[in-house]
């Protein structure tokens, strides 16, 4: 064997011991967590849930934070679109049953908010999804700016892993300096 095919080897081995290493996903590391019923009719042939099912279980979630005013204050005239999905199958799931989605901030930068979701069946995580979703002005259909009180309410949703760029460090000073309404 060559050195450059032993590198390669060597390298590829160093990156699956790394995967193999790292902490397990675990639900208390997500700040917001949902539940979603398994149907019978999520099932294919092969008797597992479909993976279809995985992607609407994280819009499900998903939206239960962007679109509740009470926990993402979006501006009138804006709404949040899904500009990227990917989604890492870990394990089947199967029906009947119960998933839990776990979604929290990973980052925020102008007009788009990172999120980092995971599925869990019975305290194992079946899949892991990263996400980015756009806020759009819905008469333009254009990016719009994220205001910092927003942004200020999506640090609540940050957790383990989260990048603390320059909006959310701004953000949280903002919040430790807001005044309290007794």
């Amino acid at each position: 064997m060559l050195f450059r095919e032993r590198l390669v080897v060597s390298i590829r081995h160093f990156k699956r011991l790394h995967r193999a290493i790292q902490r397990p996903e675990q639900l208390t590391d997500y700040p917001l967590v949902s539940s979603e019923k398994l149907r019978f009719a999520d099932t294919d042939r092969n008797g597992h849930v479909s993976n279809a099912v995985f992607a609407v279980c994280c819009q499900n979630a998903r939206m239960e934070l962007l679109t509740d005013a009470g926990l993402t204050p979006v501006p009138p005239g804006a709404q949040f679109v899904l500009g990227r999905l990917d989604l890492t199958f870990r394990r089947e799931m199967h029906w009947p049953g119960t998933v839990q989605v776990g979604t929290r901030v990973a980052r925020v930068e102008g007009s788009t908010v990172h999120l980092a979701q995971a599925l869990f069946v019975e305290d194992r995580c079946v899949a892991i999804a990263k996400s980015a979703v756009v806020l759009i002005n819905m008469d333009t259909r254009r990016p719009e700016s994220l205001s910092f009180e927003l942004a200020a309410h999506l640090t609540e949703f940050s957790g383990p892993g989260t990048r603390n760029n320059d909006l959310l460090l701004r953000a949280r000073r903002a919040i430790e300096t807001w005044p309290v309404r007794a």
